[in-house]
């Protein structure tokens, strides 16, 4: 019964320290890798798509008079359309390069959330 136990406490041990050095030797580049960087890109921009069409409706119906806007409220989804326009611009123009330091930020961002698990 005894030995039982042992081993059984022992076998537990093996798999914790064998699932903490693949956890420690993962590579980020196995956890998020460039394919869904640009996913996550290409979900972002449906996204910034979306809420610049939903602004301009809201803006369209205000000059229509269907749905009046306070002017400071005009004001702010104008600006608004503007950054997400000039957002969508630069997304289209991502080069490999960008995609590269993207992953390499997702990394370190992935290690010290990884760190940060340890010390707790």
């Amino acid at each position: 019964m005894f030995r039982s136990i042992l081993l059984l406490v022992w076998l537990l041990v093996m798999i914790a320290v064998v699932s903490s050095q693949n956890m420690n030797s993962a590579s980020y580049d196995t956890a998020v890798s460039r394919e869904q960087i640009i996913e996550n890109m290409e979900r972002r921009k449906k996204q910034l798509e979306l809420m610049l069409q939903e602004a301009k409706d809201k803006i369209e119906d205000h000059y229509s008079g269907r749905a009046l806007l306070e002017s400071e409220e005009k004001e702010k989804l104008e600006k608004r359309n503007e950054i997400i326009e000039r957002k969508l611009e630069r997304m289209q123009d991502l080069d490999e390069r960008e995609i590269d330091r993207m992953q390499e930020r997702e990394a370190r961002r992935w290690e010290r959330r990884r760190s940060r698990g340890r010390e707790l």
